[in-house]
């Protein structure tokens, strides 16, 4: 995906103060949102944009990233600059969204980061077109909405729910651990907070990245009273990675050691390509059939993820 240079919007964020980043970025959406409209004849796409945006808020909220009711599917212009100006009026409207959303300070510093890749890489010089079955732009939508937030290693999303037709699959010991981590909540399966890998943000993937994560995810807990902790699924929580790639053992090992529960979900496909994409070690043994990487359920209960987060702010201001 090309990412444009154009002077005027990466030096606009540039410019701006770390102390007023809401109106950076608004300043910035509003700025990239005047330059789209500037190629345009009519009004014609920005009456399609402005009707997007309404119908996103209407019918989207609440729902995860990549669950976009169909209607609006078939609505969306695959022009670049539809992108382009709907993301770039969805962030000129960022200290509105930030407000209705009650967003914690402390996201602020990577929404910042994030808007100003993502006016430079959408574009109405985007080569090709943008559509609504592009995961990375799914989740780009989702931050300039807020209703989802970067955060440094994954993207955090609100108003997850455990997926619990996938993990009832198991062993009769399997379902009783599950029960037993629902009753903890008197059953109920939602909210949660759940994370999700993002391309755009892979220079976080390492372990001080993914431990700001978990802070941040902490903090958004703490503005979010209704949430019952953290969830995520994913083969990094597959206890044979430890074994055969020791690095990144740290992926579960730290969530555990806070207190975070695991169940296996199962293997499929899509596993096996997102598990071995990057690994010449993991492709080959994974080709030899000595592996297959396989999708477990993390569940990081409220309670025990604040504590950790709680220890780690203390061990970080100790040796400040």
């Amino acid at each position: 995906m090309h990412v444009s240079d154009r002077p005027a919007r990466t030096n606009l964020m540039s410019a701006c103060s770390i102390s007023a980043p809401l109106s950076c970025i608004s300043v910035a959406g509003a700025s990239a949102a005047r330059d789209v409209l500037s190629r345009q004849d009519d009004g014609v796409l920005e009456t399609l944009v402005d009707r997007m945006i309404i119908d996103l808020d209407n019918t989207a909220c609440g729902r995860g990233y990549a669950d976009i009711p169909d209607p609006l599917r078939g609505t969306v212009s695959r022009r670049s600059d539809f992108a382009a100006l709907l993301v770039a009026k969805l962030l000129a409207d960022a200290p509105a969204r930030a407000a209705k959303r009650s967003m914690p300070v402390a996201l602020l510093p990577e929404l910042l980061r994030h808007s100003q890749r993502i006016l430079a890489t959408y574009t109405p010089d985007l080569p090709g077109r943008v559509w609504l079955s592009d995961d990375v732009f799914l989740k780009d939508l989702s931050i300039c909405r807020l209703d989802a937030f970067a955060g440094v290693s994954q993207v955090i999303e609100q108003g997850a729910r455990i997926p619990v037709g996938d993990l009832v699959k198991g062993s009769p010991s399997h379902a009783l651990r599950l029960g037993r981590t629902l009753s903890a909540n008197g059953f109920r399966k939602s909210p949660y907070l759940e994370i999700h890998t993002h391309t755009p943000m892979l220079d976080g993937f390492h372990p001080a990245g993914w431990d700001d994560c978990y802070t941040l995810a902490a903090q958004l807990l703490e503005a979010r009273p209704d949430h019952l902790g953290m969830i995520g699924a994913s083969w990094f929580y597959d206890p044979n990675l430890a074994i055969i790639s020791p690095r990144l053992a740290y992926l579960a090992e730290v969530p555990r050691n806070g207190g975070a529960i695991f169940f296996r979900v199962g293997s499929d496909q899509s596993d096996v390509d997102l598990a071995t994409a990057t690994s010449p070690t993991r492709r080959r043994l994974a080709e030899c059939g000595l592996y297959r990487p396989t999708r477990h359920l993390m569940i990081w209960p409220r309670k025990k993820m604040l504590a950790w987060a709680a220890k780690r702010a203390a061990a970080v201001e100790a040796l400040a």
